[in-house]
Protein backbone atom coordinates (compact mmCIF):
# COMPACT_ATOMS: atom_id res chain seq x y z
CA UNK A 1 0.00 0.00 0.00
CA UNK A 2 1.14 3.55 -0.81
CA UNK A 3 0.20 7.05 0.30
CA UNK A 4 -1.66 8.37 -2.74
CA UNK A 5 -3.89 11.44 -2.60
CA UNK A 6 -5.71 12.22 -5.83
CA UNK A 7 -5.73 9.63 -8.63
CA UNK A 8 -7.84 6.46 -8.46
CA UNK A 9 -6.23 3.49 -6.73
CA UNK A 10 -6.68 -0.25 -7.09
CA UNK A 11 -5.12 -3.52 -6.04
CA UNK A 12 -3.02 -3.33 -2.88
CA UNK A 13 -3.69 0.42 -2.60
CA UNK A 14 -7.46 -0.07 -2.46
CA UNK A 15 -8.73 -0.73 1.06
CA UNK A 16 -11.91 -1.07 3.11
CA UNK A 17 -14.57 -1.18 0.39
CA UNK A 18 -15.00 -4.95 0.20
CA UNK A 19 -18.78 -4.78 0.65
CA UNK A 20 -19.15 -2.22 -2.13
CA UNK A 21 -16.84 -4.18 -4.46
CA UNK A 22 -18.78 -7.38 -3.81
CA UNK A 23 -22.07 -5.60 -4.49
CA UNK A 24 -20.73 -4.05 -7.69
CA UNK A 25 -19.14 -7.17 -9.13
CA UNK A 26 -22.05 -9.46 -8.28
CA UNK A 27 -24.67 -7.02 -9.54
CA UNK A 28 -22.87 -6.29 -12.80
CA UNK A 29 -22.12 -9.93 -13.62
CA UNK A 30 -25.76 -10.79 -12.84
CA UNK A 31 -26.96 -8.12 -15.28
CA UNK A 32 -27.91 -5.30 -12.89
CA UNK A 33 -26.59 -1.84 -13.80
CA UNK A 34 -25.57 0.67 -11.13
CA UNK A 35 -25.50 4.41 -10.48
CA UNK A 36 -22.65 5.13 -8.05
CA UNK A 37 -23.33 8.37 -6.17
CA UNK A 38 -21.26 10.48 -3.82
CA UNK A 39 -19.40 13.75 -3.47
CA UNK A 40 -15.97 14.37 -4.97
CA UNK A 41 -13.02 12.57 -3.40
CA UNK A 42 -15.12 9.99 -1.60
CA UNK A 43 -13.67 7.21 -3.78
CA UNK A 44 -16.09 6.66 -6.68
CA UNK A 45 -13.39 6.48 -9.37
CA UNK A 46 -11.30 4.09 -7.27
CA UNK A 47 -14.38 1.91 -6.78
CA UNK A 48 -14.88 1.70 -10.56
CA UNK A 49 -11.20 1.07 -11.30
CA UNK A 50 -10.97 -1.65 -8.64
CA UNK A 51 -14.23 -3.20 -9.84
CA UNK A 52 -12.80 -3.32 -13.37
CA UNK A 53 -9.65 -4.98 -12.04
CA UNK A 54 -11.63 -7.63 -10.17
CA UNK A 55 -13.91 -8.25 -13.14
CA UNK A 56 -10.90 -8.65 -15.45
CA UNK A 57 -9.96 -11.67 -13.33
CA UNK A 58 -13.51 -13.05 -13.50
CA UNK A 59 -14.20 -15.65 -16.20
CA UNK A 60 -16.57 -14.71 -19.04
CA UNK A 61 -16.52 -10.96 -18.38
CA UNK A 62 -14.99 -8.11 -20.37
CA UNK A 63 -14.82 -4.96 -18.21
CA UNK A 64 -14.33 -1.60 -19.94
CA UNK A 65 -13.40 1.46 -17.87
CA UNK A 66 -14.15 4.78 -19.57
CA UNK A 67 -13.42 8.19 -18.04
CA UNK A 68 -15.59 10.72 -19.89
CA UNK A 69 -14.99 13.80 -17.71
CA UNK A 70 -13.24 15.82 -20.43
CA UNK A 71 -15.31 14.66 -23.40
CA UNK A 72 -17.52 17.15 -25.23
CA UNK A 73 -19.12 15.38 -28.22
CA UNK A 74 -20.78 12.21 -29.45
CA UNK A 75 -17.80 11.35 -31.62
CA UNK A 76 -15.39 11.65 -28.67
CA UNK A 77 -17.63 9.40 -26.61
CA UNK A 78 -17.97 6.72 -29.28
CA UNK A 79 -14.26 6.88 -30.11
CA UNK A 80 -13.41 6.54 -26.43
CA UNK A 81 -15.71 3.54 -26.14
CA UNK A 82 -14.07 1.85 -29.14
CA UNK A 83 -10.60 2.63 -27.80
CA UNK A 84 -11.47 0.86 -24.54
CA UNK A 85 -12.90 -2.19 -26.32
CA UNK A 86 -10.58 -5.16 -26.98
CA UNK A 87 -9.25 -5.07 -30.55
CA UNK A 88 -11.12 -8.19 -31.65
CA UNK A 89 -14.48 -6.64 -30.63
CA UNK A 90 -13.65 -3.46 -32.56
CA UNK A 91 -12.89 -5.52 -35.65
CA UNK A 92 -16.18 -7.40 -35.18
CA UNK A 93 -18.00 -4.06 -35.19
CA UNK A 94 -16.14 -2.90 -38.28
CA UNK A 95 -17.16 -6.03 -40.13
CA UNK A 96 -20.77 -5.37 -39.13
CA UNK A 97 -20.57 -1.81 -40.44
CA UNK A 98 -19.06 -2.91 -43.75
CA UNK A 99 -21.50 -5.80 -44.24
CA UNK A 100 -24.62 -3.78 -43.43
CA UNK A 101 -23.57 -0.89 -45.71
CA UNK A 102 -25.49 1.45 -43.43
CA UNK A 103 -22.40 3.43 -42.45
CA UNK A 104 -20.22 4.99 -45.17
CA UNK A 105 -16.68 3.67 -45.20
CA UNK A 106 -15.31 7.19 -44.78
CA UNK A 107 -17.14 7.52 -41.46
CA UNK A 108 -15.97 4.13 -40.19
CA UNK A 109 -12.42 4.96 -41.29
CA UNK A 110 -12.52 8.38 -39.61
CA UNK A 111 -13.78 6.90 -36.34
CA UNK A 112 -11.05 4.28 -36.37
CA UNK A 113 -8.40 6.89 -37.20
CA UNK A 114 -9.53 8.91 -34.20
CA UNK A 115 -9.31 5.78 -32.04
CA UNK A 116 -5.77 5.10 -33.22
CA UNK A 117 -4.74 8.75 -32.77
CA UNK A 118 -6.01 8.88 -29.18
CA UNK A 119 -4.39 5.53 -28.40
CA UNK A 120 -1.08 6.92 -29.67
CA UNK A 121 -1.42 10.00 -27.48
CA UNK A 122 -2.32 12.34 -30.30
CA UNK A 123 -5.32 13.98 -28.65
CA UNK A 124 -7.99 12.35 -30.77
CA UNK A 125 -9.26 15.34 -32.74
CA UNK A 126 -9.60 13.75 -36.15
CA UNK A 127 -11.98 15.48 -38.52
CA UNK A 128 -13.23 18.01 -35.92
CA UNK A 129 -16.79 19.25 -36.29
CA UNK A 130 -17.22 17.42 -39.59
CA UNK A 131 -16.70 14.08 -37.91
CA UNK A 132 -18.97 15.10 -35.01
CA UNK A 133 -21.77 15.87 -37.44
CA UNK A 134 -21.21 12.65 -39.38
CA UNK A 135 -21.24 10.49 -36.26
CA UNK A 136 -24.47 12.17 -35.17
CA UNK A 137 -26.01 11.51 -38.60
CA UNK A 138 -25.15 7.81 -38.48
CA UNK A 139 -25.55 7.37 -34.73
CA UNK A 140 -28.45 4.93 -34.91
CA UNK A 141 -26.64 2.21 -36.90
CA UNK A 142 -23.49 2.77 -34.81
CA UNK A 143 -25.55 2.36 -31.62
CA UNK A 144 -27.33 -0.73 -32.93
CA UNK A 145 -24.06 -2.38 -33.91
CA UNK A 146 -22.96 -2.24 -30.26
CA UNK A 147 -26.30 -3.71 -29.21
CA UNK A 148 -25.68 -6.63 -31.57
CA UNK A 149 -22.18 -7.03 -30.17
CA UNK A 150 -23.51 -7.19 -26.61
CA UNK A 151 -26.11 -9.81 -27.57
CA UNK A 152 -23.55 -11.81 -29.56
CA UNK A 153 -21.17 -11.85 -26.62
CA UNK A 154 -23.91 -12.93 -24.21
CA UNK A 155 -24.90 -15.74 -26.57
CA UNK A 156 -21.30 -16.92 -26.41
CA UNK A 157 -21.31 -16.80 -22.60
CA UNK A 158 -19.37 -13.55 -22.22
CA UNK A 159 -20.71 -10.32 -20.72
CA UNK A 160 -19.34 -6.89 -21.61
CA UNK A 161 -19.45 -4.55 -18.61
CA UNK A 162 -19.01 -0.81 -19.08
CA UNK A 163 -17.80 1.34 -16.16
CA UNK A 164 -18.35 5.03 -16.98
CA UNK A 165 -16.67 7.59 -14.76
CA UNK A 166 -18.00 11.17 -14.44
CA UNK A 167 -20.86 10.87 -16.94
CA UNK A 168 -22.60 14.02 -15.58
CA UNK A 169 -19.50 16.11 -16.39
CA UNK A 170 -19.60 14.85 -19.98
CA UNK A 171 -23.27 15.75 -20.28
CA UNK A 172 -22.63 19.21 -18.82
CA UNK A 173 -19.71 19.72 -21.21
CA UNK A 174 -21.97 19.00 -24.17
CA UNK A 175 -24.64 21.35 -22.87
CA UNK A 176 -22.17 24.18 -22.28
CA UNK A 177 -20.78 23.76 -25.76
CA UNK A 178 -24.02 24.09 -27.75
CA UNK A 179 -26.92 24.48 -25.26
CA UNK A 180 -28.61 21.64 -27.14
CA UNK A 181 -30.17 18.84 -25.11
CA UNK A 182 -30.64 16.56 -28.12
CA UNK A 183 -27.15 15.07 -27.90
CA UNK A 184 -27.63 14.50 -24.17
CA UNK A 185 -30.84 12.64 -24.89
CA UNK A 186 -29.01 10.59 -27.54
CA UNK A 187 -26.27 9.55 -25.12
CA UNK A 188 -28.68 8.58 -22.34
CA UNK A 189 -31.04 6.72 -24.70
CA UNK A 190 -28.05 4.91 -26.19
CA UNK A 191 -26.78 3.78 -22.80
CA UNK A 192 -30.24 2.54 -21.90
CA UNK A 193 -30.52 0.64 -25.21
CA UNK A 194 -27.12 -0.93 -24.60
CA UNK A 195 -28.18 -1.98 -21.11
CA UNK A 196 -31.35 -3.52 -22.53
CA UNK A 197 -29.17 -5.46 -24.97
CA UNK A 198 -27.21 -6.97 -22.09
CA UNK A 199 -24.28 -4.56 -21.77
CA UNK A 200 -24.43 -3.89 -18.05
CA UNK A 201 -22.79 -0.79 -16.67
CA UNK A 202 -21.84 1.17 -13.59
CA UNK A 203 -22.12 4.94 -13.95
CA UNK A 204 -20.44 7.28 -11.49
CA UNK A 205 -20.41 11.04 -11.10
CA UNK A 206 -19.84 13.83 -8.59
CA UNK A 207 -22.56 16.02 -10.09
CA UNK A 208 -26.16 15.05 -9.30
CA UNK A 209 -27.29 13.60 -12.61
CA UNK A 210 -30.93 13.46 -11.52
CA UNK A 211 -31.04 17.17 -10.71
CA UNK A 212 -29.15 18.05 -13.89
CA UNK A 213 -31.63 16.13 -16.05
CA UNK A 214 -34.59 17.66 -14.24
CA UNK A 215 -33.25 21.15 -14.89
CA UNK A 216 -33.00 20.35 -18.60
CA UNK A 217 -36.49 18.80 -18.56
CA UNK A 218 -35.16 15.42 -19.64
CA UNK A 219 -37.26 12.46 -18.56
CA UNK A 220 -35.85 10.46 -15.67
CA UNK A 221 -36.89 7.24 -17.42
CA UNK A 222 -33.50 7.12 -19.12
CA UNK A 223 -31.79 6.26 -15.81
CA UNK A 224 -34.58 4.79 -13.67
CA UNK A 225 -33.40 1.23 -14.34
CA UNK A 226 -30.15 1.83 -12.47
CA UNK A 227 -29.70 0.51 -8.94
CA UNK A 228 -28.31 3.28 -6.73
CA UNK A 229 -25.12 2.80 -4.72
CA UNK A 230 -24.51 5.67 -2.28
CA UNK A 231 -20.83 5.66 -1.38
CA UNK A 232 -20.28 6.63 2.25
CA UNK A 233 -17.21 7.78 4.22
CA UNK A 234 -15.18 5.07 5.91
CA UNK A 235 -16.51 3.68 9.18
CA UNK A 236 -14.62 4.65 12.35
CA UNK A 237 -12.73 1.36 12.65
CA UNK A 238 -11.85 1.39 8.95
CA UNK A 239 -10.56 4.95 9.20
CA UNK A 240 -8.47 4.09 12.25
CA UNK A 241 -6.98 1.04 10.52
CA UNK A 242 -6.14 3.08 7.42
CA UNK A 243 -4.45 5.80 9.48
CA UNK A 244 -2.32 3.24 11.37
CA UNK A 245 -1.27 1.54 8.11
CA UNK A 246 -0.33 4.82 6.46
CA UNK A 247 1.54 6.05 9.55
CA UNK A 248 3.66 2.91 9.33
CA UNK A 249 4.30 3.47 5.62
CA UNK A 250 5.22 7.11 6.34
CA UNK A 251 7.64 5.87 9.02
CA UNK A 252 6.29 8.31 11.56
CA UNK A 253 8.10 7.27 14.72
CA UNK A 254 6.24 7.86 17.94
CA UNK A 255 2.82 7.34 16.37
CA UNK A 256 0.33 6.24 19.04
CA UNK A 257 -3.40 5.57 19.33
CA UNK A 258 -3.67 9.15 20.61
CA UNK A 259 -2.11 10.32 17.34
CA UNK A 260 -4.72 8.41 15.35
CA UNK A 261 -7.53 9.89 17.43
CA UNK A 262 -6.08 13.39 17.07
CA UNK A 263 -5.84 13.15 13.28
CA UNK A 264 -9.34 11.79 12.79
CA UNK A 265 -10.71 14.49 15.11
CA UNK A 266 -9.29 17.10 12.72
CA UNK A 267 -11.07 15.58 9.72
CA UNK A 268 -14.80 16.34 9.44
CA UNK A 269 -15.46 13.17 7.42
CA UNK A 270 -13.50 9.97 6.98
CA UNK A 271 -12.99 10.21 3.21
CA UNK A 272 -9.98 8.14 2.08
CA UNK A 273 -8.77 11.26 0.22
CA UNK A 274 -8.82 13.32 3.43
CA UNK A 275 -6.80 10.69 5.29
CA UNK A 276 -4.30 10.20 2.45
CA UNK A 277 -3.80 13.97 2.07
CA UNK A 278 -3.32 14.38 5.81
CA UNK A 279 -0.76 11.59 6.01
CA UNK A 280 1.12 13.10 3.08
CA UNK A 281 1.48 16.37 4.99
CA UNK A 282 2.38 14.68 8.24
CA UNK A 283 5.04 12.59 6.48
CA UNK A 284 6.56 15.70 4.90
CA UNK A 285 6.78 17.48 8.26
CA UNK A 286 7.61 14.40 10.33
CA UNK A 287 4.68 15.16 12.64
CA UNK A 288 3.34 12.39 14.85
CA UNK A 289 2.28 13.78 18.25
CA UNK A 290 -1.25 15.08 18.81
CA UNK A 291 0.15 18.60 19.29
CA UNK A 292 2.09 18.47 16.01
CA UNK A 293 -0.93 17.06 14.19
CA UNK A 294 -3.12 19.91 15.47
CA UNK A 295 -0.56 22.44 14.28
CA UNK A 296 -0.32 20.95 10.77
CA UNK A 297 -4.10 20.74 10.54
CA UNK A 298 -4.61 24.37 11.50
CA UNK A 299 -1.84 25.88 9.40
CA UNK A 300 -2.06 23.92 6.15
CA UNK A 301 -4.25 20.85 6.08
CA UNK A 302 -7.63 22.43 6.67
CA UNK A 303 -7.10 25.17 4.12
CA UNK A 304 -5.90 22.70 1.47
CA UNK A 305 -8.69 20.20 2.07
CA UNK A 306 -11.62 22.50 2.64
CA UNK A 307 -11.13 25.12 -0.08
CA UNK A 308 -11.92 22.86 -3.04
CA UNK A 309 -14.91 21.35 -1.28
CA UNK A 310 -16.34 24.73 -0.31
CA UNK A 311 -16.06 25.82 -3.93
CA UNK A 312 -17.86 22.66 -5.00
CA UNK A 313 -20.69 23.32 -2.53
CA UNK A 314 -20.95 26.97 -3.64
CA UNK A 315 -21.14 26.01 -7.31
CA UNK A 316 -23.82 23.41 -6.76
CA UNK A 317 -25.91 25.82 -4.72
CA UNK A 318 -25.56 28.55 -7.35
CA UNK A 319 -26.20 26.33 -10.37
CA UNK A 320 -29.01 24.16 -9.07
CA UNK A 321 -31.08 26.57 -6.97
CA UNK A 322 -32.93 29.60 -8.31
CA UNK A 323 -32.67 32.71 -6.06
CA UNK A 324 -36.03 32.24 -4.32
CA UNK A 325 -35.66 28.61 -3.40
CA UNK A 326 -31.95 29.12 -2.71
CA UNK A 327 -32.70 31.38 0.26
CA UNK A 328 -34.94 28.73 1.80
CA UNK A 329 -32.41 25.99 1.06
CA UNK A 330 -29.65 27.97 2.78
CA UNK A 331 -31.89 28.59 5.79
CA UNK A 332 -32.48 24.84 6.09
CA UNK A 333 -28.77 24.05 5.67
CA UNK A 334 -27.84 26.64 8.29
CA UNK A 335 -30.31 25.19 10.77
CA UNK A 336 -28.95 21.69 10.17
CA UNK A 337 -25.38 22.92 10.58
CA UNK A 338 -26.27 24.31 14.01
CA UNK A 339 -27.55 20.92 15.15
CA UNK A 340 -24.87 18.76 16.75
CA UNK A 341 -25.94 15.78 14.63
CA UNK A 342 -26.63 17.79 11.48
CA UNK A 343 -30.33 16.89 11.56
CA UNK A 344 -33.64 18.68 11.11
CA UNK A 345 -37.30 17.71 11.38
CA UNK A 346 -39.94 18.17 8.72
CA UNK A 347 -41.79 20.59 10.99
CA UNK A 348 -38.68 22.74 11.33
CA UNK A 349 -38.24 22.83 7.54
CA UNK A 350 -41.88 23.87 7.14
CA UNK A 351 -41.39 26.67 9.68
CA UNK A 352 -38.33 27.98 7.83
CA UNK A 353 -39.90 27.86 4.36
CA UNK A 354 -43.31 29.36 5.13
CA UNK A 355 -42.13 32.95 5.89
CA UNK A 356 -40.04 32.88 2.70
CA UNK A 357 -43.02 31.87 0.59
CA UNK A 358 -41.40 28.62 -0.51
CA UNK A 359 -42.93 25.17 -0.80
CA UNK A 360 -41.14 23.05 1.82
CA UNK A 361 -41.65 19.86 -0.20
CA UNK A 362 -39.91 21.44 -3.21
CA UNK A 363 -37.05 22.67 -1.02
CA UNK A 364 -36.57 19.24 0.58
CA UNK A 365 -36.68 17.47 -2.76
CA UNK A 366 -34.19 19.90 -4.28
CA UNK A 367 -31.77 19.56 -1.38
CA UNK A 368 -32.01 15.78 -1.54
CA UNK A 369 -31.48 15.60 -5.31
CA UNK A 370 -28.52 17.97 -4.97
CA UNK A 371 -27.12 15.50 -2.41
CA UNK A 372 -26.81 18.05 0.39
CA UNK A 373 -29.20 16.07 2.62
CA UNK A 374 -30.67 12.61 2.89
CA UNK A 375 -33.70 11.24 4.64
CA UNK A 376 -33.25 10.09 8.23
CA UNK A 377 -35.35 6.91 8.63
CA UNK A 378 -35.10 7.01 12.42
CA UNK A 379 -36.73 10.42 12.82
CA UNK A 380 -38.54 10.85 9.53
CA UNK A 381 -36.62 14.09 9.03
CA UNK A 382 -33.36 14.83 7.24
CA UNK A 383 -29.63 14.89 7.95
CA UNK A 384 -26.59 16.40 6.23
CA UNK A 385 -24.79 13.93 3.97
CA UNK A 386 -21.40 14.95 5.35
CA UNK A 387 -20.04 16.90 8.30
CA UNK A 388 -17.95 19.20 6.12
CA UNK A 389 -21.19 20.92 5.15
CA UNK A 390 -21.31 22.29 8.71
CA UNK A 391 -17.98 24.05 8.45
CA UNK A 392 -18.94 25.30 4.98
CA UNK A 393 -22.05 27.00 6.32
CA UNK A 394 -20.00 28.49 9.17
CA UNK A 395 -17.39 29.76 6.69
CA UNK A 396 -20.15 31.37 4.64
CA UNK A 397 -21.52 33.18 7.68
CA UNK A 398 -24.60 31.04 7.92
CA UNK A 399 -24.08 30.08 11.57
Amino acid sequence: MRIIAGPPVSGADFKFRSTEIALATQSLTDGTSLLVKGWRRIGKSSLLVETARVLAETPATTPIYLDVQDMKSLSEFFSGFLRALPADRVQWLRKQWDAARLIPGRIADAVQRRVRKVSAGGGGIEGGLELDASVREYWEPLKESVERLAREQLAQGNRIILLIDELPFFLENMHRQNKNVDDIRIVLATLRAWRNAGLTMAIAGSVSIQLFLEDLEIEGLVINDLQHVNLQPLAQLEAEALVVQLAGIAKLTGWTPASTAALLAELPDHFPFFIQTAMNQLRASGSSTPEQIADVAENSLQQQLFATFYQQFDERLARRFEPGIRGAAEAVLNAMAKDVHGKISNAAIDALCEPLGQDSLAVKRRLELAEFVRGDPRTGGYRLVQNLLKTWRAARGGI
